[in-house]
């Protein structure tokens, strides 16, 4: 089948995916190029009659144009499922049936390959910084960050799991952020509630993924976090992020030498998984704003260069 004029404008872009999708599969099963697997006992075939009478009853309503939206979440995983897509081909059907991107989580080989490219740039940066994944959770960090918060990597290496993650350093008084970041209540405030902000904004898709769940939960622990978490709008409250008076992002607090310094966190993105916003892990680093904070930088060994 191939003509798509019966089915409904905001269909379109789904039906049209799905049966390029099948019809992949079929050459590809025909080609050898992929095993034959089993749907509710039966080898498949991804034919058309197959897919409808197993995967998708309401395929033909959705085809002759009867029905005018695409199948909800759930529906779109399950064909998903049945097409044996991966991340990216799932991705796309997501997004072709009108939900926003979701997450798919990278395999470990591909993991890897990414944080050996993010360490390295670790390496090069004069800047502190870390690797954070879209959880926020902190996979690595370099040196210049550790000099800052006066950390050694034996200690940075010894914290807990739970305790790597930007949020969970935030909020959690035990954490070595937590204490660097606490100059005084309002500067603490301002922090937190801009980083809730961000974190709602990256993660805004995932209400429904279990891994976002998990870490949601634990954070609801946390003194304040509740409060902000479910009294924050992302769209109303974007004051929280850019403002007159503390601009740039920067945020204030304690090195480790005691002094206050001011930074301005730059997130530089990786263009791995690109397809997958929700995916993407990034390198963020820690800019000096101001010269005096240049100044506690260079005493920390921090090599920052003389900026006229």
């Amino acid at each position: 089948m191939s003509n798509f004029d019966n089915v409904h404008p905001s269909c379109q872009a789904f039906v049209k995916l799905v049966e390029e999708l099948l019809k992949a599969r079929r050459t590809e099963l025909n080609q050898g190029q992929r095993s034959c697997a089993r749907w509710h006992g039966e080898p498949k075939t991804f034919r058309y009659n197959q897919f409808v009478d197993l995967v998708y009853p309401s395929y033909k309503a959705l085809r002759s144009g009867k029905l005018k939206r695409p199948p909800d979440l759930a529906m779109v995983r399950y064909i998903a499922d049945y097409l044996e897509c991966d991340g990216e081909e799932r991705a796309r059907l997501i997004t072709a049936a009108g939900h926003h991107s979701v997450l798919v989580s990278p395999s470990p080989e591909e993991s890897e390959l990414f944080l050996a490219d993010a360490r390295k740039t670790l390496a090069f940066l004069s800047l502190p910084a870390y690797v954070l994944n879209h959880y926020w959770d902190v996979l690595d960090a370099n040196e210049h960050l550790l000099k800052l918060l006066g950390m050694t990597r034996a200690q940075f290496g010894a914290l807990p799991d739970e305790m790597r993650n930007v949020i969970q350093l935030i909020f959690d008084r035990q954490s070595p952020l937590y204490r660097a970041l606490y100059c005084d209540h309002d500067e603490w405030e301002m922090t937190a509630k801009r980083h809730i902000v961000g974190f709602k904004l990256q993660n805004r898709y995932c209400e429904t993924d279990s891994e976002f769940e998990k870490r949601l939960a634990r954070f609801r622990e946390l003194p304040n976090f509740s409060e902000y978490w479910d009294n924050i709008d992302i769209y109303a409250d974007l004051e929280y992020t850019y403002s007159n008076q503390i601009p740039h992002y920067v945020t204030t607090m304690y090195a480790a030498n005691g002094r206050k310094v001011r930074i301005q966190t730059l997130f530089i993105f990786s263009n791995y998984n690109f397809l997958n916003y929700n995916q993407a892990l990034q390198v963020v680093a820690w800019q000096p704003f101001d010269a005096e904070s240049c100044a506690v930088f260079r005493e920390l060994g921090i090599p920052i260069p003389e900026v006229p």
